[in-house]
């Protein structure tokens, strides 16, 4: 599936009305491409449990996780000093999408809740099932432990 956002869409959620990192302008497409197969496995994921994303979501939600990959990958200044030379950075890996604000509001988009499935360390919804037997295939305790001969 094609991508559904733009890099001039992702540099205004990360900067907007200025310049987006002016000095560098890295290219921002291998972020939109993994945000965009993550926002394809939550659409599919939706859909199995007939949950519509639409596509205003879709593109907002590819938007904002692109933000944060790339933002994850060359973190931003929580502060900074200039003759000092020190520097402390915004967000921790081990916090996944709530490590950054864009993740934090991907995950608020995202109606499926996938994303939150995601960044909790899990790659399945956790689910229940019986384990136990038919009502027709039940024993006693007796049935069990002194059988007929």
């Amino acid at each position: 599936m094609p991508v559904r956002t733009t890099s001039d869409d992702v540099k205004l959620v990360m900067a907007p009305g200025k310049d987006y990192d002016t000095r560098r302008s890295p290219s921002l497409t291998p972020f939109i491409r993994s945000a965009s197969l993550i926002v394809d496995r939550l659409v599919k994921y939706g859909s199995d449990r007939s949950i519509t994303v639409n596509s205003d979501e879709a593109v907002d939600i590819e938007t904002w996780l692109s933000a944060h990959l790339y933002c994850m990958s060359d973190q931003t200044y929580a502060s900074r000093s200039t003759d000092g030379a020190s520097g402390s950075f915004h967000g921790q890996t081990a916090m996944r999408f709530e490590a950054t604000k864009y993740g934090q509001t991907a995950m608020t988009i995202d109606p499926t809740g996938y994303l939150t499935i995601l960044n909790k360390g899990r790659t399945t919804a956790p689910s229940i099932g019986w384990g136990g037997t038919a009502e027709g295939d039940r024993r006693t305790w007796d049935e069990i432990n002194y059988p007929t001969p």
